[in-house]
């Protein structure tokens, strides 16, 4: 049997915990849903807050304020960036630039979650519209590479889940319900739900790509690549069957601790200083590896600019453009 790394030892007394405040939770459920719900929402607030930095803010039941004015429906739990003023930290309408990820709690997950889910989504990149713009704008004014400014909204947002209803046999059944529903929600990768974790499950993120690369195969069997104008995107799903039982890796996965190590990776886009922890944390935890499926927004062309500045990359034949890719883990 292989040894577990510290790290891993450490996300499992969390996992224990939560399994313990599941069955705790559930049995009082249908005596008073609503106190079980705020219960779940704390819990899951607890959790992030012994796993991000202490600077971080992490509060519960609040509404995200667009530029315009325009709030959104209440949210479980928002993660507030260091700089968000204090005065404003019990006020429950959360300034939109100042919110770094939101997530929604559902202390059993159903499929049926998902759809309101991708809703949401879809109406929180609508409201933080002019933020988006104007982070966009200021980079592309900066003539750098505004990629992932193009391609995401101003905050990460999804789902955390203490359990499953029994009717969800395997992680694959969530990850099809993601991808179809993207299909026809999202119009946009910057509409797409960026993180869900349901705890004794699965985990799952979104990568986005800039530009679409793929392997050319010669008739002598040799590879080269081609390109594309277009992004695409896709749902990476970890799970204990990525893994081969007993192996170094399938020990110290959980689902919990992909997600952590995914959410540190996501931060890590605009608070650099969170880079070291994110490296060690997907080694550690095993969070580097996943399936997924793959869409092409062949009707949105990347900006003009961009595709000139990827030019030096394309040339040189990169399997990835790792410059504008942006991938979960």
């Amino acid at each position: 049997m292989n040894s577990k790394h510290d790290i891993a030892q450490y996300m499992e007394e969390i996992n224990l915990a939560l399994q313990q405040d599941y069955l705790q939770i559930q049995s009082r459920v249908k005596q008073d849903p609503g106190t079980a719900g705020d219960q779940a929402e704390e819990t899951w607030a607890e959790v992030l807050r012994k796993w991000l930095p202490s600077h971080y803010h992490i509060v519960t039941k609040g509404r995200v304020l667009g530029l315009d004015g325009t709030a959104s429906p209440q949210i479980d739990i928002l993660i507030l960036w260091p700089h968000y003023p204090p005065f404003l930290l019990n006020k429950k309408l959360y300034i939109a630039s100042g919110v770094a990820a939101a997530f929604e709690c559902k202390l059993t997950f159903k499929l049926s979650h998902l759809k309101k889910l991708f809703e949401n989504a879809k109406s929180l990149t609508e409201i933080t519209n002019s933020e988006y713009c104007k982070r966009r704008n200021k980079r592309k004014r900066e003539g750098g590479n505004y990629s992932y400014e193009e391609y995401h909204r101003i905050f990460d947002y999804g789902l955390l889940a203490h359990s499953f209803e029994e009717t969800i046999k395997s992680p694959s059944k969530v990850t099809d319900k993601i991808v179809e529903l993207d299909k026809h929600i999202a119009k946009h990768p910057n509409q797409m739900v960026d993180l869900i974790c349901v705890q004794n499950l699965g985990s799952w993120s979104s990568e986005k790509y800039a530009i679409t690369s793929a392997p050319i195969v010669s008739e002598n069997n040799t590879y080269s690549m081609s390109y594309f104008p277009f992004p695409s995107t896709n749902y990476t799903c970890l799970s204990k069957e990525d893994w081969n039982v007993d192996s170094d890796v399938y020990n110290n996965f959980s689902p919990l601790g992909s997600f952590i190590a995914r959410l540190y990776t996501k931060l890590s886009r605009t608070d650099t200083s969170l880079v070291p922890m994110k490296e060690y944390l997907v080694s550690s935890l095993s969070a580097g590896k996943s399936s997924s499926s793959r869409r092409l927004w062949e009707d949105l062309e990347i900006p003009n600019d961009l595709w000139r500045l990827s030019e030096v990359n394309r040339n040189r034949g990169d399997f990835f453009l790792y410059d504008f890719t942006f991938l979960g883990y």
